[in-house]
């Protein structure tokens, strides 16, 4: 999967990092947040960015998907404007705000559909496991996998899905990649 980084040099990142951790506002600790990974040279992407860039497939479908590493499954929600959701469960619930990951309208194609009644729930697929070595030792809720989808009343297992950390709005930071074995693939294509 190729997706577009944030590109800034480390020594520029680090210095940035110093000036805005001193900050008082939540904007320069979220910016301090995103210039230290970037120091440590932990790659950062915009999601709104990449999934503009990766467009849709030839039935309308997302073809990148983000959930909290946490989940199983990932259910697809959108409107008619292009918004869209990426949810750990099938129940449409604006406030669960910790379940689903958001992309605004703007970002992808709107829908042909004339009006815009609320939330759609669509298709789902499979969210990709973490082998153990790359599984962080904190709570899986305080991460997000990025993979291609298949979306299907039986979806296939993902290929190369990435570890990502949000660090605030929609940039994250990924941690680690890796592809998914015969033997993993094959085991959550059993999921039901």
């Amino acid at each position: 999967m190729d997706i577009a980084l944030i590109e800034t040099k480390a020594e520029i990142a680090k210095a940035a990092y110093k000036e805005y951790r001193e900050g008082r506002t939540g904007e320069d600790r979220e910016i301090a947040r995103i210039y230290r990974y970037i120091s440590r040279n932990k790659p950062v992407f915009d999601l709104n960015q990449i999934m503009a860039k990766a467009g849709l497939n030839e039935h309308g479908q997302p073809r990148l998907a983000m959930c909290r590493a946490d989940a199983r499954f990932c259910w697809l929600q959108r409107r008619s404007s292009g918004a869209l959701n990426f949810c750990m469960d099938n129940r449409i619930n604006e406030r669960a705000t910790m379940r689903y990951v958001h992309v605004p309208a703007g970002h992808l194609p709107a829908d042909v559909m004339p009006n815009d009644s609320g939330w759609r729930l669509e298709w789902r697929t499979i969210v990709p496991i973490i082998p153990p070595h790359l599984r962080p030792t904190a709570k899986l809720l305080n991460y997000h996998i990025l993979w291609e989808p298949t979306w299907e009343r039986n979806p296939k297992a993902p290929h190369d899905p990435f570890l990502c950390k949000r660090l605030g709005s929609s940039l994250y930071a990924v941690l680690a990649a890796w592809d998914l074995t015969e033997v993993e693939r094959s085991v959550i294509g059993l999921r039901q």
